[in-house]
């Protein structure tokens, strides 16, 4: 058990397990010590390696939530003062020689915070269900554009002309934050829920130099965005987040230097069961 001044949470395992194929029921219960209200907490379980998470199987407060994932993690975006949370889901053993039942909430990893306006920073999966389906998943997305100026390095001989620019992305995480539901003078509207986005775009570069050969180089550009999403969220579907890059403006500044603009999609899918 993990005690501190606001918030307890425990696991406890259910079922026999001793051999390969065995299914475990494991139990998290959380609970709010404190006098006030705590926001944004997320609860994941990175699992022990010799087990494995049955997809279908996660329950919150006894409500089946089919298409949770603990390994993604679960958020709830308010646990009242003296409420608590209890989130089960089923596992089976894999392989019996690195099953360890004595550290079982050493996987487990939670966070929260003590106002709304303070957002924990992970993967929050929810489901818009009302207008979602299986064969039709929604999208929210968002365009930016991304301009640099970027150098060659040193070692390298001054630039006559590009040649080519090739780029994809990476999205290195992504996570949902509560925010006020609100409508701005300007008509522009916060839903109560915004993605928050992390990602790289990568560039190579190949440029001919003043002797006549071909070299390249290669950047790693970090860029942020977010995406206001629907108002009616519940806990439990994946989201599917990917970045598009659509189109690359490029102009030689000078033998070392260039400008570049990218035209970026930024793409989140909610996946429906």
């Amino acid at each position: 058990m993990v005690v501190n001044a606001q918030f307890t949470i425990n696991k406890t395992p259910k079922g026999n397990y001793s051999d390969i194929g065995d299914v475990i029921t494991y139990i998290i219960k959380g609970v709010n010590n404190s006098r006030t209200d705590i926001y944004n907490l997320y609860i994941e379980d990175s699992l022990n390696p010799s087990i494995q998470f049955i997809p279908g199987t996660v329950t919150i407060n006894d409500t089946l939530i089919s298409q949770a994932d603990i390994l993604s993690g679960i958020l709830t975006p308010k646990l009242s003062a003296g409420q608590s949370l209890v989130i089960s889901y089923e596992v089976v053993i894999t392989n019996t020689s690195y099953i360890n039942y004595t550290n079982i909430l050493d996987s487990v990893r939670y966070e929260y915070s003590l106002t709304q306006s303070e957002n924990t920073l992970q993967n929050l999966q929810i489901n818009n269900k009302e207008n979602c389906t299986k064969d039709s998943p929604m999208y929210n997305f968002r365009q930016i554009s991304i301009e640099k100026k970027l150098s060659f390095d040193l070692v390298k001989p001054d630039m006559k002309e590009i040649s080519d620019i090739t780029s994809e992305i990476e999205i290195i995480k992504y996570y949902v934050i509560a925010t006020p539901n609100i409508k701005s003078l300007e008509n522009q509207n916060l839903s109560g829920y915004k993605l928050i986005i992390h990602g790289l775009i990568k560039y190579t570069v190949q440029y001919v130099a003043i002797d006549e050969l071909v070299y390249s180089s290669h950047y790693n550009i970090p860029f942020s965005t977010f995406i206001v999403m629907a108002e009616n969220y519940e806990i439990g579907s994946k989201l599917d987040v990917e970045g598009i890059v659509e189109d690359i403006y490029y102009k030689k500044i000078n033998s070392r230097e260039y400008l570049t603009n990218a035209i970026i999609l930024v793409n989140a899918k909610i996946l429906c069961g």
